[in-house]
C-alpha cells in the first residue's frame, strides 16, 4: 500500500442525485467498438488496458471514442460489484466523476466536480459517508503540458509538489518534508494510450484503480525511495508483451501484491 498518498480520498455514502446536476449525455454509447478491443467500449485503439487483475479485486475499464476513461467497475472474484466510477467529459476536460462504492453492506457514494481557471483545477468532493456529511475543496496546479507540479489539500498536512521529467513522470514528491525519489523503466507505460492530461491520470488511477499502479503514465515506475526512514522503499517488477506494456506487475513494500493486465487489440 502506498505510503504517501497522492490525492485526500473519502469512500463517503449519499445520493447522487442530491450531489448535482450534470450532463449525461455527453457519455458515449456503449459499444461501437466491435471486437478490436474486448471490453465493449467505443474505441477501436489498441494497447488500452481493459482488465487488471490482482489478489483484491478484478477491475474492468471502458474508454469513450477519444480513448478516454467512461467507466471503472470493481469486482470481487466471485463477481460481486464493489465499485462503479462513472467519468464525464464537457468540452473535452473532465468535469464529473460518480462514484458508487458497495464494498461496506451499504451503498456509499461521491460525486466530484472539476473547475479550470488557468493552470489550476479546482476540486470539489461531496457527499456523506458513515452518517458524516462532507464538502471539501482540493487545488491542483499544472504546467502547459498538463502535468502536476502541486496539490493543496484539505489541510496542511495533505498539501504535495511534485517534480516530473520530460515525459510526465512523477519523478519527485514532498509532503511537508516526507519526500520521494522515483525511477522508471524506459517501456511503455500501463495507461500511456489513455488520452487524458498527467494530473488526471494521477487523480483517476490513485482513487479509483490502484495505488500500486498510480505513476505508471508515460513509462511504468521501478522504484520509490523516501528521505524519511519512517517508509519502507517500494520496488516495482514487471513482464512485459510484445507491444513492450507490461502485462504482469508485482509491487513490493511491506508487502507485496501483484498484478495481470489485459489490454485492447
Amino acid at each position: 500500500m502506498r505510503k504517501l498518498l497522492l490525492f485526500f480520498l473519502i469512500i463517503v455514502s449519499a445520493n447522487l442525485q442530491n450531489c448535482a446536476n450534470v450532463e449525461d449525455n455527453i457519455i458515449p454509447s456503449e459499444n461501437n467498438g466491435g471486437e478490436n478491443n474486448g471490453g465493449n467500449s467505443p474505441t477501436t485503439t489498441a494497447n488500452l488496458p481493459i482488465k487488471i487483475t490482482s489478489s483484491t479485486n478484478i477491475i474492468e475499464i471502458k474508454y469513450d471514442n477519444q480513448d478516454r476513461f467512461i467507466e471503472i467497475l470493481k469486482k470481487d472474484h466471485n463477481g460481486y460489484l464493489k465499485e462503479k466510477s462513472i467519468f464525464i467529459y464537457k468540452n473535452d476536460s473532465l468535469k464529473n466523476i460518480k462514484m458508487n462504492s458497495y464494498a461496506y453492506q451499504t451503498e456509499n457514494n461521491r460525486f466530484v466536480t472539476f473547475n479550470y481557471s488557468n493552470d489550476t483545477i479546482y476540486v470539489t468532493s461531496e457527499g456523506v459517508g458513515f452518517g458524516i456529511n462532507f464538502n471539501y475543496l482540493e487545488r491542483l496546479a499544472v504546467n502547459n503540458e498538463g502535468m502536476l507540479l502541486y496539490i493543496k489539500g484539505i489541510t496542511p498536512s495533505s498539501d504535495r509538489s511534485f517534480n516530473n521529467d520530460a515525459n510526465g513522470n512523477i519523478i519527485f514528491f514532498d509532503n511537508l518534508g516526507h519526500q520521494g525519489t522515483l525511477s522508471y523503466d524506459s517501456s511503455n507505460g500501463i495507461f500511456k494510450s489513455v488520452k487524458l492530461p498527467y494530473w488526471s491520470k494521477a487523480y483517476i488511477l490513485g482513487n479509483y484503480i490502484s495505488y500500486s499502479l498510480n505513476y505508471n503514465y508515460e513509462n511504468n515506475v521501478l522504484s520509490v525511495d523516501y528521505k524519511s526512514n519512517a517508509f519502507v522503499s517500494e520496488e516495482f517488477y514487471y513482464e512485459y508483451n510484445q507491444q513492450n506494456y507490461p502485462e504482469r506487475v508485482l509491487h513490493k513494500d511491506n508487502w507485496s501484491e501483484e498484478f495481470e493486465i489485459e489490454y485492447s487489440k
